[in-house]
């Protein structure tokens, strides 16, 4: 019914162009308008479902960034793009391959639009189930035909202005909506020196979705309409400097995105759950070195816990396996008891500065000795304490060469989590999707994680840009973070939870069996894009759902196990990409796992304290942190210690040494005085 209408209303427009035409360029137009239904009527209406796509309709041309910036959201959410020109010699070849289409959006240049009418093309605009699809008009710039500025916004615009430079521009996000999300009411950067907003009618109303502005004036550049009774966004031209989008894949996740906000707001609010998305919001809070005393420096694990419970956050521990049999008895009946607060994950082995870092300076070999002693150690813990630790790895410093994450796969760690996520011997890659995630399995097919330092400055623009694109929000400190308090980290907390309610706060080993992206095909039938080698899942409807799995996994032949609650699954590899199906029951939940073979692996592990040196260094350690960090000088000194600028460090660094010099001296001078007071009192009887 709907496609013939479509075909009446097309034969219709093509009779009114012979008709009434009264000249050949009203000819063309006419019959440009008649192909562009035509084409639209393949894209928009097909007859059988083959993935989702978004149709983007080129005009001139001359926005090729905002182009390249609608492909790269469709990317990061899974989505495919057809490209379509009106005029291009391959309308038939676009059509014909377009019929297996599942189209769930339309952008359209508005270089485009002299060709369309809002009339003709707003009835075509509906799914297969019925739903209006979503259309994005992009690229409009002062001077651009008021008329049809008018026509598009249903009157609510008149003009397009430019903002011009004089003091810094930045966006300026709308109210929190099902478009902005988590962005409501922040601000992001802007990387241009002008730009482009509308003037709207007066007395007329459009929804804001991102704004510009600067300290004199401003107004907004991408917004919502209803049109005819349907949904329009329109987007003003906003070219990025090339040297921005050149940096793209190095730049920060705030940096990267705010140029790529009004792409990623529409494509993922077309798509829907048809796109790639997480299965939730995930946070977690990780303390750097702590074994299990109370208190260790300036944290108190009885005081946290009381502020975990009021701010709702979880803590893991970064635990140096060398601390394994040191926990004192009513610490670990405190982790015992809360394990919805408490955790453990792995904090290198013995925590000597350098125990992984580059080939050259430590041979693949040692490392791989300090990662199973590490873990041998870790495995006496649990054993002595009775509390389970994570398989996710907290690298000391840095992450060492792209070697050691194969050798964390082969043993079967989860994740590794660091204020980098790639290895020392590497750089970052030149991806415009890389900066976007902070996780990533392209070093060693491993994920790495990146997390951030509780203390940074502004924080709520990164959480809210983390939070829209469902990032795990990961944040680390020292014991010296608590120096002002056992409350210092609650504001965090607040902010999170403020941004996403439904924020999970989890151990690491919780979230990295989350780091999966999911998409429907239909009610019936999910796909999961696996990033780590555990998957939890859990069906929440009411009816069957067949799950696919998918990971990236080269060599088959370093899989010892694919498993679904305990039982093995079926599985299968194509062109290095695991893929493994099964069904869930309504409400039921599975434990997806795959093992990996470690042949070199040896029966026994030495988990001895062996060497004088790393004895000398974790007993400094613990001197700096549970007894310099009492006065206010070894507290400056510990808290410049742990600081990122690498000059205070130094410095810090210089400073305890020079004091530890001056105590060493101080405890020989009292050794030598209590020596010979013995002899003085014997002398006087």
């Amino acid at each position: 019914m709907m496609g013939s209408t479509l075909s009446t209303a097309l034969q219709n427009e093509g009779l009114r162009g012979q008709v009434t035409a009264r000249n050949a360029t009203h000819r063309v137009a006419r019959w440009r308008n008649a192909l562009f239904l035509a084409l639209m009527a393949s894209l928009i209406l097909p007859d059988v479902a083959h993935g989702a796509d978004l149709v983007v309709v080129r005009g001139g041309g001359s926005h090729r960034q905002q182009e390249q910036q609608l492909e790269t959201a469709a990317e990061f959410y899974g989505i495919s793009v057809k490209w379509v020109s009106v005029t291009g010699a391959n309308t038939a070849a676009v059509i014909r391959s377009s019929e297996q289409g599942d189209v769930v959006g339309l952008a359209v240049e508005a270089e485009a639009l002299a060709a369309i009418r809002p009339d003709t093309l707003l009835p075509m605009l509906k799914s297969k189930s019925g739903v209006d699809l979503p259309l994005l008009l992009f690229g409009f710039e002062p001077g651009d035909s008021s008329i049809e500025l008018s026509a598009w916004s249903g009157g609510a615009i008149s003009s397009v202005s430019t903002l011009a430079g004089g003091s810094p521009i930045h966006y300026q996000v709308g109210p929190r909506s099902a478009v902005t999300g988590e962005l409501g009411g922040v601000e992001l950067p802007f990387a241009g020196t002008n730009g482009a907003y509308f003037v709207s009618t007066v007395g007329t109303q459009l929804q804001v979705l991102l704004g510009l502005r600067n300290m004199q004036s401003g107004g907004p550049s991408f917004v919502e309409s209803r049109t005819q009774g349907h949904e329009i966004f329109l987007l003003c031209g906003a070219p990025i400097p090339a040297a921005a989008e050149a940096t793209l894949g190095t730049a920060n996740i705030v940096d990267a995105f705010s140029p790529l906000a009004p792409a990623m707001m529409f494509v993922k609010y077309a798509a829907g759950d048809r796109g790639w998305h997480s299965p939730g919001h995930y946070a977690n809070l990780t303390i750097d070195d702590p074994w299990l005393r109370q208190p260790y420096g300036a944290v108190d694990y009885r005081g946290l816990l009381a502020e975990m419970d009021k701010h709702q956050f979880h803590t893991t521990i970064a635990f140096i396996p060398w601390n394994y049999d040191r926990s004192q008895a009513e610490v670990v009946a405190l982790f015992r008891s809360r394990p919805d607060r408490f955790s453990i994950s792995v904090h290198g082995d013995n925590h000597d500065h350098k125990e992984f870092e580059d080939l050259r300076n430590r041979p693949l070999t040692d490392q791989i000795a300090r990662l199973e002693q590490a873990q041998a150690r870790m495995d006496k813990f649990q054993q002595l304490t009775g509390i389970p630790y994570d398989h996710v790895f907290v690298f000391p410093h840095s992450i060492g060469d792209e070697p050691i994450l194969n050798q964390l796969k082969s043993e079967n760690f989860l994740a590794t989590v660091n204020s980098t996520n790639y290895p020392m011997d590497r750089r970052p890659p030149a991806d415009s999707l890389y900066a976007l995630r902070p996780v990533t399995i392209a070093f060693g097919d491993f994920p790495s994680v990146l997390r951030y330092p509780a203390e940074m400055p502004q924080p709520r623009t990164l959480m809210a840009v983390n939070g829209f694109l469902g990032n795990p929000l990961l944040f680390y400190v020292h014991q010296d973070y608590f120096s002002t308090g056992v409350g210092a980290f609650n504001h965090v907390a607040d902010e999170v939870n403020s941004l996403e309610p439904s924020t999970h706060w989890s151990s690491l080993g919780t979230i990295a069996s989350h780091l999966y992206l999911e998409r429907t095909a239909d009610l019936s039938d999910h796909e999961v894009l696996s990033f780590s080698s555990a998957v939890s899942l859990q069906n929440n409807s009411n009816h069957v759902i067949s799950y696919q799995v998918e990971k990236a996994e080269p060599d088959a032949s370093l899989i010892q196990s694919v498993q679904v609650n305990g039982k093995d699954c079926s599985y299968k590899i194509e062109a290095g990409t695991l893929k493994c199906r099964f069904t869930l029951q309504a409400g039921q939940n599975a434990d997806w796992r795959m093992s990996y073979r470690d042949p070199s692996r040896p029966a026994t592990v030495d988990i001895g304290k062996r060497s004088l040196r790393v004895y000398l260094l974790r007993e400094a350690s613990d001197f700096r942190d549970i007894e310099l960090s009492r006065f206010s000088a070894g507290a400056w000194i510990t808290r410049e210690y742990y600081s990122h600028d690498a000059s205070t460090r130094r410095a810090a660094l210089l400073a305890l040494v020079v004091l530890a010099a001056l105590i060493g001296i101080v405890v020989l001078v009292k050794a030598a005085r209590r020596q010979r007071t013995p002899e003085v009192r014997s002398a006087t009887h």
